[in-house]
């Protein structure tokens, strides 16, 4: 049976209730919406819950810190923070880059920045270790929708 609602018509995002496009029933699966046309198609004697999910516009909220350890002047081991929470998608649909000076950094890494005029990366015992005149980490957030957020942090040397 099909069913035409002009209201619907051009409608993106409606979709068949996940429980009901995984179920083990191969009737129900087959319900259907065409966004061209606003009509919905459902098997006879079936029941299906449609849903009609919003457009996915805001950027997910970012989060960059280098968590001091054990920090002097101009020399410091910091621990990499970053996070990333998406009002829509979860964890897995993120995608969450970052990088010290463009080498790239997870969240939990240890990293040695020592200021210096020389520019230099070296994989050290448990750490990272770069050598330059100044630092950023940047951290960038994608969810599944394509927005995408960007936070930065500079390490806080002891002054």
């Amino acid at each position: 049976m099909s069913y035409a609602l002009d209201a619907w018509t051009g409608e993106d995002g409606v979709t068949l209730h996940p429980v009901q496009a995984m179920s083990a029933d191969p009737v129900v699966g087959t319900a259907a919406f065409e966004a061209a046309t606003g009509t919905f198609t459902v098997p006879a004697r079936t029941t299906a819950v449609f849903v009609d999910t919003p457009d996915d516009t805001t950027p997910p909220v970012v989060t960059a810190e280098l968590a001091r350890r054990l920090v002097g002047r101009q020399t410091g081991i910091f621990e990499v923070r970053i996070t990333c929470v998406d009002n829509v998608s979860s964890a897995s649909e993120v995608e969450l880059v970052a990088d010290i000076n463009g080498v790239p950094v997870a969240n939990g890494d240890r990293v040695l920045l020592i200021v210096d005029s020389r520019r230099e990366v070296r994989e050290g015992r448990n750490l990272t270790i770069i050598r330059g005149p100044d630092f950023t980490l940047t951290a960038t957030c994608t969810d599944a929708a394509g927005n995408s957020a960007t936070a930065t942090a500079v390490p806080p040397f002891r002054g």
